[in-house]
């Protein structure tokens, strides 16, 4: 039997430079997090918990001829789109984000809809045992403008 994927909260958004799910409960085995929309800037961050310290992140960008990687220790969890003021959809996959036992792990995907740029993937680790209750979303001074949702998955 396949996961079940069930919405816990969705935000339309327009021009603004930062968003916030609050009071997640801890009743899923993961979480993902999708946004399709328009980005004014390349980066977006997401921090968990509001704790701006114990994030790291591996960005790997290809555009079909060419790739690149970066490694970032710093408080922010980035990941990367590949183009400023492009149309995108971006997923995040927040891995036992419940648990208190163990650190949480994350992946991202970003897919551009048209232009130059290509596919961005993101890992990364925060390095906290405290379970996932809140998620920020921002992109520094600059906006987003679409449609982010928060799925709780279920195990099968």
């Amino acid at each position: 039997m396949p996961a079940t994927y069930e919405p816990v909260a969705t935000q339309s958004v327009s021009g603004v430079s930062s968003i916030s799910f609050t009071s997640i409960p801890a009743t899923y085995t993961d979480l993902k997090l999708v946004f399709v929309g328009y980005n004014d800037a390349p980066l977006m961050k997401i921090e968990f918990n509001g704790d701006s310290s114990n994030g790291g992140v591996t960005m790997m960008i290809g555009n079909g001829s060419s790739a690149a990687s970066a490694r970032y220790g710093t408080q922010w969890l980035y990941v990367w789109t590949p183009n400023a003021n492009s149309y995108f959809t971006l997923a995040v996959n927040i891995f036992n984000y419940a648990n208190t036992n163990t650190y949480k792990s994350w992946l991202g995907r970003c897919d551009i809809a048209h232009g130059a740029g290509g596919p961005t993937a993101a890992g990364g680790t925060w390095r906290s045992t405290s379970a996932i209750n809140r998620v920020d979303i921002s992109t520094s001074s600059l906006t987003m403008s679409g449609t982010f949702t928060i799925y709780g998955i279920k195990a099968a």
